[in-house]
């Protein structure tokens, strides 16, 4: 019996080994079993927690870029106009909302004035306001910066973002955004449904993608940007338990292999031999190469440009993305070197000093920055950049900056036109008010045609006030307003077409005056009628103006037929004794006279006849002034007319010791055709004229016909 149970100290050695396997195995089954289910959660926090950042990354830009757009165009002077319901038609609100994209997309969006009504909408508003939103009524009331909710369509959830409304410091309503891009879709690339969970928190959310949040821990809480969100981002505790078993059995298994192999070479080879009782985890290596594969897809399928400094070694690490969003392909990334002077050197000078200061000043600071510069690209031409980084403190001292770039070059030109538009349309706005004449616009997509914009012009002609923004025109019209005028306005109206009229009109204070009114339509891009633009135009002093040129017209025409008639009424008078003398003077030529006495009745009777043509020239002065006068074409002798002229008035030249020449030497045709009786009377004219004026010497008169 000695013998069976006595060892030998080879047996001793092998039984020691034996011993020492099985009890170095059962205490490193122990040690592990209370180590594991620590290890491997750290293990996983590790694993995830670039995961959660990436996440909150992604939420972080695609809610900030979308509140601060939507800042943006809620300063917009049509939005504005649009919420205070003056200066601007819903027709032109909506215009302009309907060609508006965010980020190249159409969204939902929404305006509300201050008194909950609904101005502007390009979906079914029941949408947001049927859930009565608690936050609505403070940004309406500008209690709130802004609001971010979540609303829930089917089994998707999208972002809801309100902004406030102001208008020189006051609130004027709200801007509300409804994305189409879903929550899920945002988070799709860092999580998995059947191992991770999501949940969002905060002032207006309560999200969390699985109802069992109780069967999962979480990795990493992080703040969401600006925004009061909260990330929660936790991993399926059933996953935790399934890796520590496996990694404990794995653990064991290696333990026991390299305890066996050990033991075996030392079985094999002597004692001399010291062997390493511990082996590579080979599930660590397995999970971690995982991690970064799920990091590489992440960073491949963002729309960012990602870049990691590592400010120990020096080195920067820049996505592909990074690169092609400065302009270098696939097969020229290479030519973009791991250092941060690779950027430096393409920001523009000019903002270059802002980038630097910004980095500086947050190699102290946990808080992330943001810069927006000019980055040259590879075609060597200028775009607009967001630059975004975070500084990864240790000790108090940065130890890398991660960060994104982004580019905002379609966004930085949108915001330039918006901002040109906006002083084109103050310059328009200062030019209609301006204006001398009276500018009204009225909706034409309401049936009522409310005035909805009025200058200052029309409320000084009418003084009416803002009180006309939405009521019809017709407060204008009063007793003495003309029917056929307000026939063709409404007409026109009905046929989309264009008009003028003059007619009366009434003050606020019940003044009468006349209204140069042009009423013109507006139509939009689809030929729809949405507006008209009324021009008015005091003339009241232009029509009395008129009214009393008449009435002097009048008055000159009946005092010109009053002279007329009197005219003709006198020389009737004077002819009928001229006749009678001219018959006289006709009756003594035919009596035995002499010479002298025959010469002497001829330049009588000559200047009877004068006299008795001035007569009717005087009765036909109403003629020339009726432009009825009419001239005689007879055949004389000129040499005759003119001596007899001569004689006639001879005596008054001998009076004044004149002497009188009557030169007919070159009147070449003594015989002419043509109005005697005109001829006498303007010759005569000429020489009275020509003696009474005349206070020595000669008059001359050369005489010549042709």
């Amino acid at each position: 019996m000695k013998t069976k149970f006595t060892l030998t100290s080879n047996r001793a050695f092998y039984t020691f080994l034996g011993l020492t396997a099985i009890v170095s195995l059962l205490l490193s089954a122990l040690f592990v079993g209370l180590r594991a289910n620590v290890i491997v959660e750290d293990l996983v926090k590790e694993t995830n927690e670039t995961q959660a950042q990436l996440a909150v990354n992604n939420l972080t830009q695609y809610l900030e870029s979308r509140k601060q757009i939507l800042s943006d165009l809620s300063l917009h002077p049509i939005i504005v106009n649009g919420a205070m319901g003056t200066g601007l038609s819903a027709a032109k609100l909506r215009d302009f909302m309907r060609s508006f994209q965010i980020i190249g997309r159409e969204e939902k969006l929404m305006v509300i004035n201050v008194l909950g009504d609904v101005v502007y909408a390009n979906f079914d508003s029941h949408e947001v306001l049927d859930q009565k939103p608690k936050w609505l009524d403070k940004v309406i009331n500008a209690e709130l910066g802004s609001a971010i909710d979540l609303a829930q369509v089917g089994n998707l959830h999208y972002f809801t973002i309100a902004v406030p409304i102001y208008y020189n410091g006051f609130a004027e309503g709200a801007l509300i955004g409804e994305f189409s891009t879903s929550l899920e879709s945002l988070l799709s690339s860092s999580s998995s449904t059947s191992f991770h969970s999501i949940g969002l928190k905060g002032r207006w959310i309560n999200f969390s993608n699985t109802q069992k949040v109780e069967t999962y821990f979480s990795v990493s809480s992080l703040d969401v940007g600006s925004t009061d969100l909260v990330l929660d981002y936790r991993v399926d505790k059933s996953q935790v338990t399934d890796e520590v078993k496996r990694f404990v059995w794995d653990l064991i298994g290696a333990i026991a292999f390299g305890l066996f192999l050990s033991f075996g070479l030392l079985y094999l080879f002597g004692k001399q031999l010291l062997l390493n009782p511990f082996k590579k985890l080979e599930e660590s290596r397995t999970t971690l190469k995982r991690s970064e594969e799920r990091f590489k897809l992440a960073i491949f399928g963002s729309d960012d440009g990602l870049w990691d400094w590592d400010l120990e070694r020096n080195a920067v690490f820049y996505s592909d993305r990074f690169k092609s969003l400065l302009g270098f392909s696939q097969e020229t990334q290479a030519l973009f070197s791991a250092h941060i002077s690779s950027l430096f050197d393409r920001v523009h000078p000019a903002d270059l000093p802002n980038l630097e200061n910004s980095i500086k000043f947050h190699m102290t600071e946990e808080e992330p920055f943001g810069v927006e510069c000019r980055i040259k690209t590879r075609q060597n031409s200028y775009r607009y950049f967001w630059l975004k980084g975070a500084a990864a403190l240790k000790d108090g001292q940065a130890k890398r900056i991660v960060g994104s770039l982004s580019d905002i070059t379609d966004q930085k030109l949108h915001q330039e036109a918006l901002k040109k538009a906006k002083e084109q349309n103050d310059l328009l706005a200062q030019a209609i008010e301006c204006a001398n004449v009276g500018i009204t616009i009225v909706d034409a997509t309401k049936p009522e045609l409310p005035i909805v914009f009025a200058n200052k012009t029309f409320q000084q002609i009418t003084e009416y006030g803002d009180e006309v923004l939405g009521k019809n025109c017709r407060f204008l019209q009063g007793e003495h307003t003309q029917q056929q005028a307000l026939d063709e306005i409404r007409e026109a109206i009905i046929a989309h077409e264009f008009v003028k009229v003059e007619l009366i009109n009434y003050t606020k204070s019940g003044k009468a005056f006349w209204n140069s009114l042009q009423i013109s339509p507006v139509f939009n891009e689809q030929n729809q009628l949405t507006a008209f633009v009324g021009i008015q135009q005091d003339i009241t002093a232009a029509v009395e103006a008129k009214k009393e040129l008449e009435q002097a017209k009048q008055a000159a025409e009946q005092g010109a037929q009053a002279k007329s008639e009197f005219l003709a009424s006198m020389s009737h008078e004077i002819r009928t004794p001229m006749n009678g003398v001219i018959g006289m003077l006709s009756l003594l030529e035919d009596e035995r006279l002499t010479q002298t006495q025959l010469h002497k009745v001829s330049l009588a009777m000559g200047s009877a006849k004068s006299l008795l043509n001035l007569i009717n020239d005087i009765l036909d002065f109403s003629k020339i002034e009726a432009g009825k006068l009419e001239l005689e074409s007879l055949d004389f002798d000129v040499r005759a007319l003119l001596g007899e002229l001569v004689e006639s008035v001879a005596l008054q030249a001998q009076k004044k010791g004149l002497e009188l020449i009557l030169d007919v030497t070159q009147l070449e045709k003594p015989l002419v055709q043509g109005d005697p009786s005109r001829i006498r009377q303007i010759i005569t004219n000429l020489i009275s004229n020509a003696i009474k004026f005349t206070e020595q010497g000669e008059n001359h008169h050369p005489s010549l016909v042709q």
